[in-house]
């Protein structure tokens, strides 16, 4: 993730730089494992104010592939809970099925209400939406692109100001 986040965090320095990107208005979604990676960025750039992860893997242990990685460090210091701190007080948005045992829906839910207990023991507002909907199996909820961009623009307002 540090090299990840070294990457994106370029990108917007250029994106500033060349006047397409209001610094103040920062936002970043992921879909699924991106979700996970945007997570991460996010706590390491305090300018991303706005993150909305639909159907978000949160716990790579709950994924098949990291099956029997239980005492594997890295695996396990990747969870987004563990992000809580950094990411408390920014908005947060998540989309999640009901029953999505890929990404594993409870995992989704922890993590929020992992963030809303970070957010209120600093003292800062819990800006935590989560919206839990009826999918089948590991899919992004119906309109969950369309909800996040109206979130956003409800949270950033509108493009670069210059």
């Amino acid at each position: 993730m540090p090299s990840f986040a070294a990457k994106v965090t370029a990108v917007l320095y250029y994106l500033v730089e060349k006047g397409h990107t209001d610094p103040t208005k920062v936002g970043v979604c992921g879909i699924s494992r991106g979700s996970l990676a945007a997570l991460h960025w996010a706590a390491v750039d305090p300018r991303v104010q706005a993150i909305a992860a639909i159907a978000p893997v949160t716990d790579l242990l709950t994924l098949r592939e990291f099956e029997g990685m239980e005492e594997h460090s890295n695996t396990n210091t990747l969870a987004a809970v563990t992000l809580a701190g950094k990411l408390a007080g920014r908005y947060v948005w998540v989309s999640i099925g009901h029953h999505d045992v890929r990404v594993g829906t409870d995992h989704a839910i922890a993590f929020t209400r992992r963030l809303v207990e970070a957010s209120i023991a600093e003292g800062k507002p819990a800006r935590v939406e989560l919206h839990v909907i009826p999918t089948e199996d590991h899919r992004a909820p119906a309109n969950a692109h369309q909800e996040a961009a109206a979130w956003f623009l409800s949270k950033l307002g509108e493009g670069p100001t210059k």
